[in-house]
């Protein structure tokens, strides 16, 4: 099953979820099917590096970032 991103257009929360084709989806927030798939956002890697990555690139970045930092812990 394919991650998609979406956001709810009725209380505005980001999601992530795992969906079929064809699945209905439903905010995990409110409930309401009334969501929105974003366009994916992705970064290319050229190699290793010493600083870890800003949290710019995934579809939570904008406050919803599981860090709690604004950094991205690549494991």
């Amino acid at each position: 099953m394919p991650l998609f991103a979406y956001v709810c257009k009725s209380c505005g929360a980001n999601s992530e979820l795992l969906v079929r084709v064809k699945e209905e989806v439903s905010c995990p927030t409110c409930g309401s099917q009334d969501m929105e798939r974003q366009m994916s956002r992705f970064a290319a890697v050229t190699g290793p590096s010493k600083e870890p990555a800003v949290c710019t690139g995934c579809a939570m970045a904008d406050g919803g970032c599981s860090s709690g930092q604004g950094v991205c812990r690549m494991s």
